[in-house]
């Protein structure tokens, strides 16, 4: 976390209210939920992933696991930005560790097991991109705790967001018309999906 502080480090904010980025999300779980039988959008959107990855020039998918996905998003603004996403609907982080969304007890890896394999993956997926220790902002996006039935239309997933762009060196900033306007990336979100794959 931090290009400009290069060390690792995390704030946890906590607010009463739903705010900018979340509470767009929250909007949209809920318009698509009612538009679309009550399903859910990232659910949605992962199965179309996952059925795109079989089509090479539609394949944003970058690494799968049992209970997660790793997704350069269509509407990604960083080169390399990744969304992970929960394959089965959860709502919080909390949920991660939960007996009830447990894979059968076959001595396979857990659903937390799966976590950690994930992150580690875009960790170390991330460093061998351009070998260096490779900054990146990352966010959880969860559930919100207010008591309010609504809240379970949220889906457990992260985002990352990082700097650099075709090496170590070179970074990318938001600033004019991608800042006030339309963001633009330089590569195509299946061109870089696929030299994070080609890194694994």
């Amino acid at each position: 976390m931090g290009c400009s502080n290069p060390h690792p480090h995390c704030q946890v904010w906590a607010l009463n209210k739903l705010v900018g980025e979340p509470y767009k999300e929250m909007v949209s779980f809920e318009m698509f939920s009612e538009q679309n039988n009550q399903k859910c959008l990232l659910c949605e959107y992962t199965r179309v992933e996952l059925l795109n990855e079989q089509h090479d020039a539609k394949n944003r998918v970058f690494y799968k696991n049992a209970s997660f996905v790793a997704i350069v998003p269509f509407w990604a603004v960083w080169p390399f930005e990744l969304l992970i996403v929960s394959r089965k609907h959860l709502a919080s982080i909390a949920e991660i560790t939960s007996p009830t969304i447990a894979p059968e007890s076959h001595g396979g890896p857990t659903v937390l097991d799966d976590f950690s394999d994930i992150l580690l993956v875009v960790n170390r997926t991330y460093d061998k991109l351009f070998s260096c220790i490779f900054p990146f902002s990352m966010g959880i996006h969860q559930s919100p705790t207010l008591n309010d039935p609504k809240m379970d239309l949220f889906h457990f997933h992260m985002h990352f967001y990082p700097p650099l762009l075709r090496g170590k060196n070179v970074k990318k900033f938001l600033v004019g018309f991608e800042l006030l306007a339309e963001p633009q990336r330089d590569i195509t979100v299946e061109s870089a999906a696929k030299t994070l794959r080609s890194l694994l």
